[in-house]
């Protein structure tokens, strides 16, 4: 922040009040404006994270099938089912 040299402050309290309100709106839409970009940026963080640890669509025939041992064990085969 600019330092200011009080000696070039107006002595009109008026005056005053109207460069605390311009500077406070200045402060304001500055604040606006990196708030957007903050949220700008950790939307594409996101997306990028969704893009690169989701669930993926692409797999191999027969995937599904290769780690389902709990429902071998708890659907039996007909021989299984025969034998009981």
């Amino acid at each position: 922040m600019k330092k200011l040299d009080t000696n070039a402050l107006p002595d009109d309290v008026e005056a005053l009040k109207k460069m605390v309100l311009e500077l406070q709106n200045q402060q304001q839409a500055e604040t606006m404006q990196w708030k957007r970009k903050l949220y700008h940026l950790l939307e594409k963080w996101q997306l990028e994270l969704k893009k690169r640890f989701a669930a993926s669509s692409e797999g191999l025939p027969g995937q599904g099938d290769l780690f389902n041992e709990i429902e071998d064990i708890l659907n039996p085969d007909e021989d299984e089912v025969a034998v009981e």
